[in-house]
Order: structure tokens, then sequence, then C-alpha cells
């Protein structure tokens, strides 16, 4: 067995596996981009609509510890099948984290293919395990805030610990003792700049702002809203990853309007507002912090 640990696959540790990354292995620092452009006869160069990240590939570069048996070679074949493959041995998504950031989660899946090159009269094989990260951001763990909403225009705060927004689920539901709710918007906003009344400079997330004679805030914003009733004991849940919204698990897109929203990175204001003479909501907001 290997001793030196540095990532766990499918909840499988490499030093389980009896393999080892080799010291040139190189994590990706950055995915390929994905580049929308046109060339327009005339100009130079190409014009470039927008940019996206590609898919991450990762190849894992291992070391088999001891590879002299045949049997040992099948053994570690058959466990990383176990791992990479489903019960109809199709590839399937499998966690991957590696050691030096055990907190941060790629999810992968095998694609290509991996022999193995074992050393004539020695105990070590040598071989490649390339894998695909369709979505390229490892992320954190799940973080859940709950709120309660006793009044229109209230606002609470969730953060994002990650460095990039992120998709969270939004689940509603009413207290036992709450009236319907008949429609709501939901606001979710953050801070960009302040300016004050004073007429002075200061400095904004983005630049320098000079304060006017009216104090102002701007803030970044995405608005959804939803049109149908809810009742006690209903549950409305909306996925903004999967861009689904379901009201006891049916389909209730067509009540809904506006964006999906994504967190930004840090506090997020998500502000409540409804018609109604009282309610008594609980509000989920469960999402993951992301990184490159």
């Amino acid at each position: 067995m290997s001793s030196i640990h540095r990532f766990t696959i499918g909840g499988t540790a490499d030093t389980a596996l009896g393999v080892e990354l080799l010291p040139t292995f190189q994590e990706p620092v950055l995915p390929a981009t994905r580049d929308r452009s046109v060339e327009i006869p005339g100009r130079h160069g190409r014009y470039l609509f927008s940019s996206d990240l590609a898919a991450r590939e990762i190849v894992l570069d291992l070391v088999v510890i001891d590879s002299t048996t045949a049997e040992t070679l099948q053994s570690l074949s058959r466990a990383f099948a176990a791992i990479l493959l489903d019960q109809d041995g199709h590839p399937e998504d499998v966690t991957l984290v590696f050691t030096k950031e055990p907190l941060k989660t790629y999810t992968v899946r095998y694609s290509g293919n991996m022999p193995l090159q074992r050393l004539i009269g020695g105990s070590k094989g040598y071989f490649s395990l390339p894998l695909i990260a369709a979505d390229p951001f490892a992320y954190g763990a799940e973080d859940t805030d709950t709120d309660n909403i006793i009044r229109s225009n209230q606002t609470v705060t969730v953060a994002n610990a990650g460095d990039y927004r992120t998709p969270p689920t939004i689940t509603i539901a009413l207290g036992t003792g709450s009236t319907d709710v008949t429609g709501f918007t939901l606001l979710t906003r953050q801070l960009i700049s302040t300016v004050a009344a004073n007429g002075r400079f200061g400095t904004a997330r983005f630049g320098t702002v000079r304060f006017g004679s009216v104090a102002e805030n701007t803030y970044a914003t995405q608005f959804l809203s939803y049109s149908g009733t809810i009742t006690v004991g209903d549950i409305l849940e909306i996925d903004t990853d999967n861009m689904t919204v379901t009201l006891n698990g049916v389909n209730a897109r067509a009540l809904f309007n506006g964006t999906f929203p994504l967190l930004y990175v840090g506090n997020n204001e998500l502000h409540w507002k409804d018609e109604d003479a009282s309610r008594d909501v609980d509000l989920v907001v469960v999402h993951k912090p992301r990184y490159l």
C-alpha cells in the first residue's frame, strides 16, 4: 500500500488503492476557454463576443506501488472500475478531492483510456487516469441559511464565502399558523457603492466615486417573482442551478417570472415583498461556495 495520501476519488483514498501521484503531476491552473468570435473582412484579428470556461480536464499520472503479479493488476483494475463505472458499466460522476484542499470537491467522470505500463523486471507500473469535470468549478461544503419572514419588505442576509457567484436552491414553506401567501417577489442584491451627502470622494467596490448632495446606494440586482398561492403544508422549491420551479414536487414553472439568481460573492441581501396582510414564511437558502 502507498503511504503518501494526495487525493481521494469516489470516497476512496489513493493509499487504499495502492497508487501514488507521480511528482510530475500538474493540475491545470484554469480550464480552457470556450470563445465566441467572428472574423470580419477588412478588419485585423477577430471580434470576440464573449468567453466561457470549458470542461476541466484532469489527468492523474499514477504509479502502482506493487504490480509484480497479474492478480495484483487485475485487483487494481476492478477497484477502479467499481469506483468509476455504474452497474451497467457506464462512466458515472464521482467526487475528486485533493488533500492540499480538503474542503474543495470536484465532480469528475472517467473519459478516455488508461493502459498500464509496467517496467520489465520491476515491481511498479505506471498509468494515467483521464478525468473530465463537466462543471469546471470545485465546490465547498453545503451552506444553509434559514430565515423567518413575518412582514413584507423584509430583508435577510445570505453570505457566499466562495470566489465566484454560485446558484442556490431556495425553499419556501409556511408556518403552521400562517395565512396563505398569494404571490411574492424576491430581490437578490449586493451593495456596489455608496454615495454620501457630504461632497467628498469615496472608494467604491469598482473604483472611486464622488459623494454628491444626496445619499445614494448603488446595487447589483436580480429579480424573481412567483404568482401562485402557497398554503400551509406546501413546499415551493426554486432550483436556480437546474432552472426548475416545483410546488410539492409538481412543475410550477409557469407561475415563475424573472431570473434564476446567483448569489454574489460576499454578503447578499434577499428582499421579500408580497401584498398579503400577514405571513409566516420559512425561507431556506442552500448553496455551495465555488472555486477554481
